[in-house]
């Protein structure tokens, strides 16, 4: 009896002196849960809120009624979407779709990047880079306008030779047969760059001395590839493909919508929560809730992770405090990191289609994405003036995809380079 009386009261001491520690440290950190704070209200607001709303696919949902007056039927809708006639086709074409994707798309990037780090032309090398990097700073909306116009019967240069050879004049973009593979194809180019610039950054951090002890062993460039290369970055080919599988019932939702030029419906649970928060029809709704991305602050975190601990030590022994750390040496230090997520930002904004199409009712606050994708599906907002003095119609779809890539243009070359240093210096090691 004693011996269990003795043992609670230590495990009630452990306890209590588990608090206090837990305490101590939150009284110590309190300037670093402040820097916090924002983000954690972020976040339960943009993205753990909007999961409530998945509480939709248990009810008889009524727009008038709300989510939580709506009444309850169980899996009804499940069973609806098993039986339907049509689901087991849609299912098929997603996962034809998003493996072909991953099975031809996925290996790309990564025999670029080892291709571009056998380079020894450094002049060479930097035109291809710049080549391959560019087409994943063009929104969806404008490539999908150019294919669209080159693949079209009507007028354009391969739906015209297509017509010619096949005699079919019908669009590539509504034959089964073509429709997967462009699909396909435009993925590749448009992302295949970004994944180089990945594998290059994981590849800076392979050590060089194991290059040099396999040159004394006689291993050629195959065998260095295929022995040292590839199972220094294979923790990073890994993480990449579970990030991509992890998509694998996306299917590209963007650039299929472009690409038939068809859009129904919305986001519900998200568009719910933004319409609480009082942003449909504001710039707040484009802005908010995507201001925060898991891979930028993986970046930002890698660049604060290689600023030098005797720094931040010697900071303290100054008589710092977190906050005056953060603001005096952290962020001077993580420059070319902080370019990076705002060259990344800054694209993100310009690109940006579908929270245009979803939270903007009113035209006159269409960004350029938007009034792109409704010249190109006919839902033209351009003025009628204009539009009135205009014989080819294909002239305006043109210039409206020409001022979209504008400003991409004549930044890029001026940003490439930081844009690569910063991956490269944020990147995780291999």
């Amino acid at each position: 009896m004693d011996t269990l009386i003795a043992g609670k009261k230590k495990k009630e001491k452990a306890l209590k002196e588990s608090n206090i520690k837990i305490y101590n440290r939150l009284l110590r950190d309190k300037y670093l849960y402040l820097l916090l704070l924002p983000g954690i209200i972020y976040f339960i607001m943009f993205r753990y809120t909007p999961m409530g709303g998945l509480v939709i696919a248990f009810k008889d949902y009524s727009i008038f009624k709300g989510i939580w007056k709506s009444p309850w039927n169980g899996f009804k809708n499940f069973l609806d979407i098993f039986n339907s006639a049509d689901f087991w086709n849609v299912l098929r074409n997603t996962l034809i779709i998003s493996l072909g994707k991953i099975i031809i798309g996925f290996p790309v990037p990564i025999i670029l990047a080892l291709l571009l780090n056998e380079m020894k032309n450094l002049k060479i090398k930097k035109i291809t880079q710049t080549v391959l990097y560019f087409p994943y700073f063009v929104s969806w909306t404008v490539i999908g306008t150019v294919i669209i116009s080159l693949f079209s019967p009507t007028f354009g240069v391969l739906g015209s030779l297509y017509k010619r050879i096949w005699g079919e004049n019908a669009s590539l973009l509504i034959n089964s047969r073509h429709f997967v593979p462009l699909l396909i194809v435009s993925d590749i180019w448009k992302n295949a760059g970004w994944g180089t610039i990945i594998y290059l950054a994981a590849l800076t951090q392979v050590e060089v001395s194991l290059y040099e002890s396999s040159i004394v062993d006689g291993a050629n460039r195959w065998q260095q590839m295929w022995y040292i290369t590839l199972p220094s970055i294979k923790s990073v080919i890994v993480l990449t493909l579970i990030l991509r599988v992890g998509w694998i019932m996306h299917a590209g939702f963007e650039q299929i919508i472009i690409f038939t030029m068809l859009f129904h419906g919305g986001i519900i649970p998200t568009y719910l929560v933004i319409r609480s928060y009082r942003m449909v029809n504001t710039f707040w709704a484009l802005i908010l809730p995507d201001a925060i991305a898991v891979y930028n602050l993986l970046v930002l975190i890698r660049f604060f992770k290689n600023i030098p601990a005797s720094l931040i030590e010697a900071a303290y022994i100054d008589g710092y405090n977190d906050i005056g750390i953060f603001f005096r040496i952290v962020l001077p230090l993580s420059k070319a990191g902080l370019a990076v997520i705002s060259l990344f930002y800054a694209v993100s904004l310009w690109n940006s289609f579908l929270p245009g199409l979803i939270y903007l009712n009113d035209p006159s606050l269409w960004p350029i994405q938007v009034v792109l994708f409704s010249l190109v599906t006919g839902t033209t907002v351009v003025d009628e003036n204009i539009t009135s003095q205009i014989t080819n119609e294909q002239a305006i779809k043109m210039a409206t995809a020409f001022v979209a890539v504008l400003p991409i243009l004549l930044s890029y070359p001026f940003a490439q380079k930081y844009f690569v240093k910063g991956v490269m210096l944020g990147s995780v090691k291999a």
